[in-house]
């Protein structure tokens, strides 16, 4: 009995440590975009160190005015882990011809807008983006489009409610639950929408895409020393 109770126990731990390096690994590529001075980078920075960076500062390019900023963002949601590489087009409406090669392997496009009323003409804008994103992105007609309504905490009317977000969104086929009121600046919103859309997209991912191109979802073995690369453009 001592000895069956020994196989058992060695038995149950082999089966803990295989399946607690056995990881469900999904991967996806998201791309904020929108009119300059909307707060594109501000959220961008908020999802990535968890605090604000000023207007100013955000709308400096770290890199050049040819590059794109990215991040990593890995989360774990309903046992399924993502990793999420997010790209900010920053000011780089004046290359589209650059940003246009981004959106290749686009899952996800986060439209981010000034709610503010005098800016209502930044939600408009968005409808370049969209087109790009549908002729580009292998994905066509099956990239996910969240809107964003920025600047939240500093508007005293609900113009994200106004009639002509509502147009828009029934133009462009997106629905209610992928409309966020967001602040860059308190942070509100952020997180959960960003949550939201990893979960809209994955099911979107299993439910109408083909097979071969769904997302890159990939069940991997990890040992203590191994290392696991990714590489997002194939351009």
């Amino acid at each position: 009995i001592k000895k069956k109770q020994i196989t058992s126990l060695l038995f149950s731990r082999y089966h803990f440590v295989l399946n607690y390096y056995r990881v469900k690994m999904t991967e996806f590529t998201f791309i904020l975009a929108g009119k300059v001075g909307v707060g594109k980078t501000s959220i961008f920075k908020r999802i990535q160190t968890g605090e604000f960076m000023e207007q100013s500062l955000s709308n400096a390019p770290s890199k050049s005015d040819s590059e794109m900023e990215h991040q990593v963002y890995n989360v774990t949601l309903n046992d399924t882990q993502y990793k999420v590489s997010i790209w900010d087009t920053g000011g780089l409406e004046r290359y589209h011809s650059m940003t246009s090669s981004y959106f290749r392997y686009c899952n996800a496009v986060i439209l981010v807008y000034d709610s503010s009323p005098d800016n209502i003409g930044s939600l408009l804008k968005l409808r370049e983006w969209i087109d790009d994103a549908r002729i580009n992105s292998v994905f066509g007609e099956r990239v996910v489009f969240s809107l964003w309504a920025n600047k939240c905490d500093e508007v005293s009317s609900d113009v994200a409610t106004s009639q002509v977000v509502t147009a828009f969104m029934e133009e462009y086929k997106i629905p209610e639950s992928l409309h966020f009121k967001v602040s860059a600046k308190t942070g509100e919103n952020c997180i959960e929408s960003l949550h939201t859309l990893i979960s809209t997209v994955h099911n979107t991912a299993q439910s109408t895409a083909p097979s071969n191109i769904a997302s890159t979802s990939t069940e991997i073995v990890v040992t203590p020393h191994a290392s696991h690369k990714f590489s997002w453009c194939k351009c």
